[in-house]
């Protein structure tokens, strides 16, 4: 047999980088390296040395929960703790249902009160412990007491706890974790059924100890400590009717407390109407009766604005047919979907105009000898509307139709809604969308009952019962009735510009159809002329008009586009963080 020789270990070769012995400067940049990792701490350098609850069943029905959180802050400076808990708990079937955490109070080593600031954050209560005026490094204990109402799930035939004892979202270590549950007496230790799970949420591990320590205490153990993201739930099942379960009464009454901020939109809706009703509602004008001609010295641009109370562009487009039918210019067709417009020839005195018809007719003939194309009117013609459309407001105006100008009165809501918006905001603190929305809601029930609250004066409410009956004449008059007008076709065209403010021009036109097919020279009908070719031909025209007058350049700029339990479940849970 041959031996086996066992030859001794050669020396370690020397570190060579790529063939070679490593630079000074590539020595000095690893240590440089080294130190620089070493120096930077890690976002949990803090850690949670021990996290103990105390979950106690009260006889009526709720849940106090005293949690001890011992952290080592290290040598990091912080101001406290916030511990974030949820508002909804779901059972072992996935189904959800909302708890109702009321703050107790928190206090350090000492039982020196802690001071909190606690708020809802989405679906969290957040509760923020310690001072933003004090630092604290090292070891430091706060104690947590609260109480929750529904924290039980009932099942056919036994009622459980199911309880989320650390949560799942702390970013820390923890280092210990245990829990207790404490029973009434009515509870037996026999008839106590536990169990308990750890880990990342969704886990089955099972790495805690579980005691009965006396009748009515279960105590669970973590025989492990938990890295950041991972917990302790703990559950616990007994027979039904031995702890009273809240009725439906009770859940509703919690939910209305927990959303009490919620009443207020209501209240102020409440409020709104009173006022409304008070100061908003017109006086009643009794009953429209149909009437066939406008009311005395209202044109049809004062018709529309009297109706609507707003400032529209059909107002100026059916003004400019109301003068073409009264003789003032002439529109017709020009190339593809263009109009010409001529003054009259000769042209007609501008005095016998209201000042809105005159500033009409000026503004767009400004540039022209009488004839203008309203191609030539684009990008042009937008800065005079609002002077067209005060003139118009301010007519109506001095003739006291309102008891304030209808757009300073929705102003002023407005401005009360935006005021009320800011201060709702200051006084509750807002800590997301969720507790921002009553005063949001507010805010919009008082800017929607705003644009009803202009108030007509007795003459402003006849005025408009009377255009009522005008409209109710134009949209439903039939044709026996046209055919006892003297000249129905005097008639149709006077009254197309209030049919053109009122909406309803198809339908005037409908009714004169059968009636005359006599072309209007001032028209430029060449192919045939009908009362529906005619409303046709405006309803195009004031499409057109209402894009033309309106128009604006385009501003310059730039963008860019572009079936059983497990860890984490049940009630309780959430995280924290320090601040």
């Amino acid at each position: 047999m041959t031996s086996a020789v066992i030859s001794p270990p050669e020396a370690d070769p020397p570190i060579v980088l790529a063939g070679r012995f490593p630079s000074r400067r590539e020595i000095l940049g690893f240590f440089f390296s080294a130190f620089f990792f070493l120096a930077v701490p890690v976002a949990w350098a803090w850690e949670i040395e021990s996290f103990d609850a105390d979950l106690t069943v009260e006889k009526n029905g709720s849940l106090l929960v005293t949690e001890h959180i011992q952290v080592d802050f290290q040598g990091e400076q912080k101001h406290g703790i916030y511990r974030d808990i949820p508002i909804r708990a779901t059972d072992t079937s996935g189904k959800s249902r909302p708890i109702f955490i009321e703050f107790l109070g928190a206090s350090d080593e000492q039982d020196t009160p802690w001071g909190a600031q606690v708020s809802r954050q989405g679906e969290f209560r957040h509760i923020r412990l310690g001072s933003s005026d004090r630092t604290y490094s090292g070891r430091k204990l706060f104690a947590i007491s609260y109480t929750v109402q529904n924290a039980f799930d009932a099942y056919p035939d036994y009622d459980e706890l199911y309880w989320n004892v650390t949560g799942n979202q702390w970013q820390v270590a923890i280092r210990h974790a245990s829990a207790a549950i404490h029973f009434p007496p009515a509870i037996s230790a026999r008839e106590i059924k536990f169990t308990a799970y750890t880990g990342a949420y969704g886990s089955r591990e099972q790495s805690v100890q579980m005691t009965r320590v006396d009748p009515a205490t279960v105590r669970y153990e973590a025989t492990r400590s938990f890295a950041p993201g991972e917990g302790l739930t703990v559950v616990a099942g007994w027979p039904k009717g031995l702890v009273p379960l809240p009725s439906e009464a009770q859940r509703v009454g919690w939910l209305l407390s927990e959303n009490r901020l919620w009443f207020i939109p209501f209240l102020v809706a409440i409020g709104m109407f009173a006022i409304w009703w008070r100061f908003g509602k017109d006086m009643s004008p009794g009953s429209v009766a149909t009437r066939y001609e406008p009311p005395e010295n209202i044109s049809p641009a004062e018709a529309g604005f009297l109706l609507s109370e707003r400032e529209q562009l059909s107002q100026v487009t059916a003004t400019l047919v109301d003068l073409s039918s009264r003789g003032f210019l002439q529109i017709e067709p020009f190339r593809g979907d263009d109009y010409r417009l001529s003054l009259a020839s000769p042209p007609r005195s501008l005095s016998q105009l209201k000042p809105h018809e005159k500033f009409l007719l000026e503004d767009v003939f400004a540039e022209s000898s009488g004839i203008v194309l309203l191609s030539e009117l684009e990008n042009k013609f937008y800065s005079k509307l609002p002077g067209i459309q005060g003139a118009i407001y301010n007519q109506l105006t001095a003739q006291s139709y309102w008891y304030g100008r209808p757009g300073n009165v929705r102003s002023i809501w407005n401005i009360t809604a935006f005021y009320l918006l800011g201060i709702m905001t200051f006084i509750t603190q807002p800590s997301d969308l969720w507790d921002l929305f009553p005063a949001v809601a507010s805010a919009g029930v008082i800017c929607l009952f705003g644009q009803f609250m202009p108030r007509r004066t007795w003459k402003g409410v006849q005025a408009r019962r009377e255009l009522l009956g005008l409209k109710e004449f134009l949209s439903r008059t039939d044709e026996d009735r046209i055919r006892r007008e003297k000249d129905p076709k005097i008639l149709f065209e006077r009254m197309m510009p209030y049919a053109m403010v009122f909406g309803v021009a198809g339908a005037w036109a409908h009714t004169f159809e059968k009636l005359y097919k006599e072309d209007p020279a001032r028209y430029g009908f060449s192919n045939g002329y009908s009362p529906m070719l005619f409303y046709h031909r405006w309803d195009l025209a004031q499409q057109r008009m209402n894009t033309v007058l309106a128009s604006a350049p385009r501003s310059s700029g730039s963008g860019f586009s572009g079936g059983g339990g497990f860890s984490g479940g049940g009630g309780g849970g959430g995280g924290g963080g320090s601040w």
